[in-house]
């Protein structure tokens, strides 16, 4: 199993309340002086015990580190109710877990409205200087509900693989669950602008250009694999002190994944890890237009026969490697070539992977030939695929009236 995304995202903010469940809420009590930090985890759609471990995990890292600030969860216990807890300090100074709200019922964390109500609650529950937000579950990138849905083409591909990941990860194909969930653009639009300084996730195939470019006017920062994340997560007791480190949150944020990396990087399934600085990304986004506009001019159609891809022994393949990619794409080096390595190489702060030359390893039984840190999608004659891409926020700024269909005529 994979931590899939549900379709990207189960994390978003909101501005209207609701209630879910027929128990009482609790009455939250503001304190009267801001604390410096909270970190916000939403958590679901894995297995119990898979998120009581992380859960754990943390509790181990906040009793070592006593951090200036608190965790909040928002805890889908699979077929327990749904619960608000926060991570806190007894009386000993001991983190042990507090139900702050017992919704009464099992909510489904990849339900968009679910999250609002997460977020609604977190403000109510909260009073902190800053907020940063990690979504634990599944992933699938940019790819939208509509096309995880229904009788779609790249859900019967799923299920016609009946692709069961090997080491267990938080893939979106996994356990034969193919449910579709939260789009990105969905989520990035209901996070409140400036809330959270960054986003980790905790989920498979978030590395991609798509959903950096959704997130770049709500958070600093994105913290991410381009493939598949091993089902036990990001190392919680190792990474909890970094999460609250304030004095420079790019510098903690690489050593996150840093401490990520060198938990894996053995691993037989091996691993990947990026860091996105979110500001960077519109002079990739310009640069890469130019790009696509040179492609079209000469009329290039797009190859995929040899790009590296991260999305998993799935077919089609919708998730590349940008750079060599592009560099496949308009096939030569020069100058405009050399400054897209270079924006991408300011917008990604950290970027690792472990392969077969450097460790002996095979990535999910592939080689990794190829990895600039993100991911991409590559035009392919996928008329379905082709137009919900180009409903992305990504595809409208950077392939603007070229139509990726007429590539192909």
């Amino acid at each position: 199993m994979i931590k899939i995304n549900k379709v990207l995202l189960i994390l978003i903010g909101s501005v209207f309340l609701f209630s879910c469940g027929s128990e009482e809420p609790i009455t939250p009590v503001q304190p009267e002086v801001k604390i410096e930090h909270t970190l916000f985890v939403y958590m679901g759609n894995l297995p119990s015990y898979i998120m009581d471990g992380d859960i754990e995990d943390m509790l181990v890292g906040l009793n070592a580190s006593k951090p200036n600030g608190n965790v909040i969860i928002f805890y889908d216990q699979n077929f327990s109710d749904t619960e608000l807890i926060e991570l806190k300090p007894n009386s000993e100074g001991v983190y042990s877990r507090v139900v702050l709200k017992n919704y009464g019922e099992n909510l489904d964390t990849s339900d968009l409205n679910v999250f609002k109500l997460a977020l609604n609650d977190l403000k109510k529950f909260t009073s902190s200087k800053g907020y940063s937000m990690i979504l634990s579950s599944h992933g699938s990138g940019w790819v939208t509900s509509e096309m995880m849905s229904g009788s779609s083409p790249m859900r019967r591909s799923m299920q016609e693989l009946n692709y069961s990941p090997n080491p267990l990860t938080r893939a979106i194909v996994d356990a034969g669950s193919y449910a579709a969930g939260m789009d990105i653009h969905d989520v990035a639009e209901a996070i409140p602008d400036g809330m959270f300084d960054f986003v980790l996730f905790d989920a498979c195939n978030m590395g991609c250009i798509e959903i950096v470019y959704a997130l770049k006017d709500k958070v600093d920062f994105v913290v991410a694999s381009p493939s598949e994340v091993l089902i036990d997560g990001f190392p919680y007791h190792a990474i909890i002190e970094d999460l609250f480190d304030k004095s420079s949150v790019v510098d903690a944020l690489n050593e996150v994944c840093v401490k990520y990396f060198n938990t894996y990087k053995y691993h037989e399934g091996g691993c990947n890890i990026a860091l996105y600085d979110c500001s960077k990304i519109d002079a990739v986004a310009s640069l890469f237009s130019e790009v696509v506009d040179r492609a079209f001019n000469n009329n290039i159609i797009p190859n995929t026969s040899n790009l590296q891809w991260f999305d998993g022994p799935i077919s089609p393949h919708l998730m590349y490697d940008m750079l060599e990619f592009s560099e496949s794409w308009i096939r030569g080096s020069d100058q405009l070539l050399v400054s897209l390595a270079a924006s991408l190489n300011e917008m990604i702060v950290y970027a690792k992977t472990s392969n077969t030359s450097d460790l002996g390893y095979d990535f999910f039984r592939s080689p990794v030939t190829a990895y600039c840190g993100v991911s991409i999608y590559v035009p392919q004659r996928l008329e379905y695929t082709n137009r919900y891409y180009m409903s992305t926020d990504w595809a409208k700024q950077v392939y603007g009236e070229n139509d990726i269909s007429t590539i192909f005529n």
